[in-house]
């Protein structure tokens, strides 16, 4: 009788458990999940609703925010060119070399990959000269005005003051509509001839 009792108790027991741990694997923790998605959504709504609250009551300072990160996103869309042109590309590189009295070596474009609203190209770029007129180049290619380069990696060999650098470099430009006509390099700018043959012997 004894014996019957304990298995009725370690059945009860089981079944306890089971029921249990089923509850809380197949119904209370995924309810559980929801309430906390659901909370911090909450929390963000209440944030944002808050937010509002305070421009609604001053909609001049939120006028002047949007003005001025209006003014943001054109100057971020004015540093990028509307296009991955490689022969303005690698003019505007020789330029810069010889401007710092470094020789270009060899130059070589890998194909354009779009990444949502830009598109980006990597450029090997090779060039010889002293160690400061390089430097200087460096600097100029990523911060300089004309056209800025994203410095991948550096690889510099040489020695007494002379220098071989290999630069892996990307550009990037801003997609633009199809109907976008593609602006002129600067160096196409300049007229082309002379108005008289007396000015092809002036300086």
């Amino acid at each position: 009788m004894k014996k019957e009792r304990l298995q009725i108790i370690i059945l009860v027991v089981t079944i306890m458990f089971g029921t249990s741990y089923a509850y809380l694997k197949f119904l209370f923790l995924p309810q559980w999940s929801v309430i906390q998605d659901a909370t911090n959504r909450l929390d963000s709504l209440q944030n944002q609703y808050q937010e509002l609250l305070t421009y609604q009551k001053n909609q001049s300072a939120l006028q002047q925010e949007i003005k001025a990160l209006e003014t943001k996103v054109l100057e971020l869309k004015a540093q990028l060119p509307n296009r991955l042109d490689k022969p303005q590309l690698m003019v505007g590189l020789y330029t810069q070399a010889k401007q710092h009295t470094v020789d270009p070596q060899s130059i070589a474009f890998e194909q354009a990959q779009t990444k949502g609203t830009y598109q980006e190209m990597g450029i090997s770029f090779s060039c010889l000269g002293k160690t400061s007129d390089i430097l200087a180049l460096i600097h100029d290619l990523q911060f300089g005005g004309n056209q800025r380069l994203a410095i991948k990696s550096l690889g510099l060999t040489g020695s007494q003051g002379n220098m071989r650098a290999e630069l892996k470099l990307t550009a990037s430009a801003s997609i633009g509509s199809t109907n976008d006509s593609p602006q002129k390099p600067a160096f196409m700018n300049s007229p082309i001839g002379v108005d008289s043959p007396a000015k092809m012997f002036q300086p």
